[in-house]
């Protein structure tokens, strides 16, 4: 299982747009910001209350701020979710340390909060390099800036790919257990596009899972790992400058 590959290309998965270049601005301009205030301790001139702003103008606005009001699925309820059932599995191994189906999948949920924060990067650094190439296609000879291009833009696809699968991967695995018996206590929630949980946040016990209906839109995907990434990066500066402006 641990092999298996997800057909990005099977019919049923929406078609996807490029990341404009709002989107490709404010992504460069949050790393830039973060180097910036990472390497000057004592430089208080990150706006962060500007950096917001700037989000704020680019299409993924509204995905942005549900994420950053905890109204859709995050990073942090996805590590939350794997703690719960690991702690419960551990439970099911020491009861049956024979069970492979058990223990393979106990592996796999384990190496998966990195392997999704990992996969988030990846296509993220790619909207930055397209960013980059950009500004270089009057300095180029027309032919290798279509190469690069084209080069950036597969590696674009494959890492959206492997966010896919990865997210894919967890969500598949949680509910093996399910069925099979080994979260007993616990309750499953997917996550849909029209989703949103406001004040009303699922209990402790609830494990949240991506629905099929988010999975198959690699918009949504593209989007969210977007959001992630600069409620992450955005979360960061405002700690370094808190820290070194007490």
């Amino acid at each position: 299982m641990e092999n298996e590959k997800l057909d990005i290309q099977k019919t049923g998965f929406e078609p996807e747009s490029m990341p404009t270049e709002q989107v490709e601005d404010v992504v460069v301009a949050l790393d830039e910001a973060f180097q910036y205030c990472r390497a000057n301790p004592d430089d208080f001139s990150c706006d962060c209350s500007a950096l917001h702003s700037r989000i704020c103008h680019t299409e993924v606005q509204r995905l942005f701020q549900h994420y950053e009001k905890h109204e859709v699925l995050t990073h942090d309820d996805i590590e939350k979710s794997i703690n719960a059932v690991l702690r419960k599995l551990e439970t099911e191994m020491s009861d049956a340390p024979e069970d492979e189906f058990i223990s393979r999948r106990f592996q796999l949920l384990k190496e998966r909060p990195r392997e999704i924060k990992l996969a988030t990067r990846r296509y993220v650094q790619t909207i930055s390099k397209f960013f980059h190439i950009k500004k270089q296609q009057f300095r180029l000879d027309p032919v290798d800036f279509k190469a690069e291009f084209e080069k950036i833009d597969r590696i674009r696809r494959n890492a959206h790919d492997g966010l896919i699968e990865t997210l894919t991967i967890y969500t598949r695995t949680i509910n093996e257990l399910y069925r099979y018996g080994a979260l007993d206590g616990l309750e499953i929630k997917e996550w849909h596009v029209t989703d949103r949980f406001g004040s009303d946040l699922p209990p402790e016990d609830t494990i949240l899972v991506f629905a099929g209906d988010v999975l198959r839109n690699r918009d949504l995907v593209k989007d969210w790992a977007v959001s992630a990434h600069l409620n992450e990066k955005l979360s960061q500066i405002e700690e370094m400058q808190k820290g070194h402006s007490t």
